[in-house]
């Protein structure tokens, strides 16, 4: 349990504080070398925010483009610019996630909100905040601001009053905020948990989701591990939540004795030495699709790595780029007119040709069982076409009828099954009529749905004919081809 205690020997307890900080951070002269987060900018640049740290008050230097290297795929990428954080006027926004389960003790509350407080009180002048609290629900006590005396009221009132807790959809929500896109708020975004790591909630996201989603997302998340004594039964729980830190990009800190305010002043000292460098990426094709990026730092005769995954976005429906929709959905006449327009006239005889191969693809693509409608799904009036994609490559087309609303994902009891894609959470998404329009709304999915490239509030949003989906890494493709009510 973290908390000094009580000693009668100082000199002994100033010891056992300096070894426990000694295990907790890296020693002088230690090489530490990881990505925090990477963003996507306007094609083809994206920033990658870097923790370089030696265990001294600054940064080991020189980190440019001699002794920084970046690499997806065997390709060398060139750096355009680097510089540190510090003194650049550029911001950080925190997102404070707070365990407020009664299987954590009023002292450790206590320290939790002085710890916090004080953490709040020195950050920067362009640093942002916001503050979620999370047990038989989550909560937003505080969204994204610059008041600190907001912050810190929020987190003097808090109070340990639930009987079970929601990790992982705290840790999910956690994703969700540092994924927006306020104007204003800081591109750089870090999450701080503070956790006994148990999980009670039934249903939900599982631990694999949860990794998978940290994975895939790049948020760095530090996580600060408490337990309630005897430790042993509590160990499964941190080991979770040691792993979900690690997966992020981030860190975990055991109860090992450490004061909480020690560390999260080390923390936010570490925090504040990050670099970041822009990288041209010119070279990759921007196809929606994932890739691994691989950071080589040469320091001290050693060459220290880290990787990350990035998903390289059309240009015209990258996250920082907004698409969108059409005013009102087009007719199938309009789009087929307009294709006319700029195809190609073919001999006839290959029309009959063309025909029987696409017949035969269709055919065999159906046969591979990866997607399931339900019978519903294919009867009734034909008024939109879906066209299932994954990874570039057609995988299923069926008719939708849009009498009800309509979900999707990978459980049995969506109305769309859609397997194979362990992105996609049970029930993902729902597309809906209203007032004659098409609308699709997010069901608080684990990663998200995405209209041309823009993540979904939970609010809904219409769309119309040629708009894309991105579920998990399935693509989803819409086509209206009539009005409501019309025939098919």
């Amino acid at each position: 349990m973290y908390g000094p205690g009580r000693c009668r020997y100082p000199l002994v307890f100033a010891c056992a504080v300096v070894a426990a900080l000694a295990l907790a951070f890296p020693a002088t002269g230690q090489g530490r070398f990881r990505i925090h987060q990477a963003l996507l900018g306007e094609p083809p640049k994206a920033t990658f925010f870097l923790e370089v740290f030696d265990g001294a008050e600054t940064p080991p230097a020189p980190v440019d483009g001699d002794h920084l290297r970046f690499f997806c795929e065997g390709r060398p990428l060139p750096l355009l610019a680097s510089s540190p954080l510090e003194g650049s006027g550029e911001g950080t926004a925190f997102i404070f996630l707070v365990d407020i389960s009664k299987s954590l003790r009023e002292p450790q509350m206590r320290l939790m909100r002085e710890a916090l407080s004080r953490f709040v009180e020195k950050m920067g002048p362009a640093d942002w905040g916001a503050l979620l609290s999370f047990g038989d629900e989550v909560r937003l006590l505080a969204d994204f601001t610059a008041d600190r005396q907001r912050l810190l009221r929020e987190i003097d009132a808090l109070r340990l009053s639930d009987m079970t807790t929601n990790l992982h959809r705290g840790l999910v929500r956690t994703q969700e905020l540092a994924r927006r896109l306020d104007e204003g708020l800081p591109r750089r975004r870090v999450a701080i948990v503070l956790s006994d790591g148990k999980n009670e909630a039934v249903g939900g996201e599982t631990r694999e989701e949860v990794l998978d989603s940290l994975r895939r997302d790049g948020i760095p998340l530090f996580a600060l591990g408490f337990y309630a004594p005897p430790l042993e039964p509590m160990r499964p729980h941190l080991e979770w939540l040691r792993r979900f830190a690690e997966v992020s990009g981030g860190e975990y800190f055991p109860p090992n004795g450490t004061p909480l305010g020690d560390i999260l002043k080390e923390l936010q000292r570490r925090l504040g030495l990050v670099w970041h460098a822009d990288v041209d990426l010119s070279s990759l094709p921007f196809d929606g699709r994932e890739v691994e990026v691989e950071a080589r730092l040469a320091w001290r005769g050693e060459v220290l790595t880290d990787r990350i995954r990035l998903r390289l976005w059309p240009s015209s429906s990258s996250p920082g780029k907004v698409t969108e929709p059409s005013s009102a959905p087009q007719s199938e006449m309009e789009g087929e007119s307009e294709r006319a327009a700029s195809t190609p006239r073919w001999p006839f005889f290959l029309l009959p040709l063309l025909l029987l191969v696409a017949l035969v693809l269709l055919f065999s693509l159906r046969r591979r069982g990866s997607f399931k409608a339900s019978p519903c799904d294919r009867t009734g009036p034909r008024e939109l076409i879906i066209e299932i994609n994954r990874e570039g490559h057609l995988e299923d087309v069926f008719s939708l009828s849009l009498a009800d609303k309509a979900t999707l994902g990978r459980s049995d009891d969506s109305g769309i099954c859609i397997k194979g894609d362990p992105a996609l959470s049970g029930l993902h998404c729902e597309l809906f009529l209203s007032q004659g329009r098409l609308y699709v709304r997010d069901l608080h999915s684990t990663n998200g749905t995405y209209l041309n490239g823009r993540r979904l509030s939970a609010d809904a949003v219409p769309v119309a004919a040629g708009d894309e989906l991105l579920l998990g890494r399935t693509t989803v493709r819409l086509r209206r081809i009539g009005r409501e009510n019309a025939p098919a």
